[in-house]
């Protein structure tokens, strides 16, 4: 049975065309968007080979980052770049190159990697020697390519050279936009060289902390310098000092009154006031600005009671009772921090719960501060 003609030749024009296609995308078009897969295009023009190669690549990355800008679903996450067709062709005494890189977007965020500027910058360099050394080689191959004694092993070495040097490109332009000034200014990532490693804190705190009644919750105020050996892990001396708010309370004996019932005795609570040392365990998450602390601590006090026993006119006189105290506590909390854990002032937020020796439960504790990181 014979074939019909049209059968054969509609296939045949069919892939002509999807060839010319991806042959040409670069010449026609500056970018395509698939889903999640930005195709960036680039042109680069020089008298050498190699330097019209990089034109077209930073080229390509320029488009890239101009779409990825007019993206909401692109600028926040992270990317890989995948090189494609890359064609160069000689004209007019230039080497004029286009580049087609894909970029595609992934679902990680930006905010929740964290990256080494010291170690990028030596990925950088080491990769950028390793593509001028592929380029080089590729221009000696070239150069006995053109001559007849040109062997097939050759053909090879260059055919593995370009694959090398496109993924050592891809590599170096991901360094290479990391790197920049507007990508480390704009705070997309997370650089371990914005975390401040030592700080200093100034903090306000509510605590029901019932050291000596049931009805006492302290106001605190408290000092802390903090050291971070790594980035997400930190390290807490604190000091500060609390006084305690309670029921029927006299600031002083001063304040007691001296007139009152007859042949009857009354009590007042005066001030209670101590002193808090103490240690804690800060762990970052990396999300924006939130980390959790555990402490350790030890308070000592005292606290003031007053009598008065009022005679048959009515008229008594105080007497003031001092006790001590003193007790261990540890707590957790949850904190944010408005810095992002960057350098520099921030106003941080702490709510959490705290429990002494004595106490049956623990007692809330929430707190407003200060913090310096440097």
């Amino acid at each position: 049975m014979k074939v019909k003609p049209v059968v054969v030749i509609v296939p045949i024009i069919f892939i002509f065309v999807s060839t010319a296609n991806a042959q040409w995308l670069c010449r026609e078009a500056s970018s395509t968007r698939r889903g999640q897969v930005i195709t960036a295009c680039g042109v680069g023009q020089s008298r050498n080979l190699g330097e019209a190669r990089i034109k077209s690549r930073e080229s390509a990355i320029e488009e890239f980052k101009r779409l990825c800008q007019l993206s909401s679903d692109c600028t926040a996450f992270d990317y890989t770049v995948v090189p494609k067709r890359t064609e160069c062709e000689f004209k007019n005494g230039n080497h004029i190159c286009f580049r087609a890189l894909d970029f595609e977007i992934s679902d990680l965020k930006r905010k929740s990697v964290s990256l080494d500027i010291e170690e990028l910058e030596r990925e950088f360099i080491h990769s950028s020697k390793e593509i001028q050394n592929i380029q080089e080689r590729i221009e000696k191959i070239n150069q006995i390519k053109k001559s007849e004694q040109e062997s097939i092993a050759k053909k090879n070495e260059l055919a593995e050279l370009e694959e090398s040097l496109n993924q050592k490109e891809a590599k170096a332009l991901k360094l290479q936009d990391l790197n920049s000034s507007e990508t480390i200014k704009s705070g997309g990532f997370r650089y371990l060289h914005q975390v401040y490693r030592n700080s200093f804190k100034f903090s306000f705190h509510f605590w029901d902390s019932k050291f000596t009644a049931n009805s006492e919750n302290d106001i605190m105020w408290i000092a802390a310098y903090e050291k971070r050996p790594f980035s997400w892990f930190g390290v807490q001396f604190y000091g500060g000092f609390g006084r305690g708010r309670l029921s029927n309370q006299k600031n002083s004996d001063e304040d007691v009154p001296t007139m009152g019932t007859s042949n009857s005795t009354q009590n007042f609570n005066g001030p209670v006031m101590y002193s808090d040392i103490g240690a804690a365990l800060v762990i970052y998450s990396g999300w924006r600005g939130t980390y959790f602390k555990l402490d350790f601590g030890f308070v000592n006090g005292r606290k003031e009671y007053f009598d008065v026993t009022y005679n048959n006119s009515g008229v008594g006189v105080p007497t003031k009772t001092t006790n001590t105290f003193s007790s261990n506590y540890y707590g957790g909390h949850l904190g944010f921090d408005t810095r992002d854990d960057k350098k520099g002032w921030g106003i941080f937020f702490e709510l959490g719960a705290r429990k002494h020796r004595d106490q049956n439960s623990p007692g809330f504790m929430g707190g407003l501060g200060i913090n310096y990181g440097f």
